[in-house]
């Protein structure tokens, strides 16, 4: 799993909120796709399921923001951090889906409101969402979000008995816990 975390080099906050971002992509990717199967099947608790993975994304949106306004001066961050929009995160897929089914429009709006926080304590747009101006970080550089979902793919599912979401997510979170600096 470590062999996952970005490296985002020249950016202090970077050891620890690299990790964090790698476990909101891999969260978005099991949330995308517990609503595809909530829509094909009768499972009863795909919308429990679909609560859960969204709180935990919001959580860890959520720490990113606590980490980012620790810092001194978050705008400092080195201009090659920078770039386009994401187009490999499933961030706009998941919105677009929770908007259109029942109850998911306050999951989405908790999303994106938890999203512009941490934002706002970066002092710079993750690049996930559809903002004008302002610098945007590289999330496709710097994430690489197609490795981060391999973390989910089936395959590795199938090696694993355990739940998928206590799996990927946990691993995540702990492996960017135990970078966290020592206070």
């Amino acid at each position: 799993m470590v062999d996952a975390w970005p490296d985002i080099a020249g950016w202090p906050p970077g050891p620890q909120i690299g990790p964090l971002l790698v476990s909101i992509e891999v969260a978005l990717k099991i949330l995308d796709e517990t609503l595809d199967e909530a829509g094909t099947r009768a499972y009863l608790n795909d919308a429990a399921k679909a609560e859960v993975v969204a709180a935990s994304i919001g959580a860890v949106l959520t720490l990113v923001a606590d980490l980012a306004s620790d810092q001194e001066r978050p705008a400092d961050a080195p201009e090659d951090l920078f770039g386009p929009r994401s187009r490999g995160s499933v961030w706009s897929r998941v919105l677009k889906k929770l908007d259109r089914i029942g109850g998911g429009a306050r999951l989405a709006a908790d999303l994106r409101s938890r999203y512009d926080l941490a934002v706002r304590a970066l002092c710079f747009d993750l690049g996930l969402a559809r903002t004008r101006g302002g610098r945007r970080f590289d999330y496709d550089r710097w994430l690489r979000p197609s490795e981060a979902h391999r973390l989910y793919a089936p395959d590795r599912r199938e090696r694993y008995v355990e739940d998928p979401i206590f799996v990927r997510v946990h691993q995540v979170c702990e492996g960017a816990r135990t970078s966290w600096p020592r206070r």
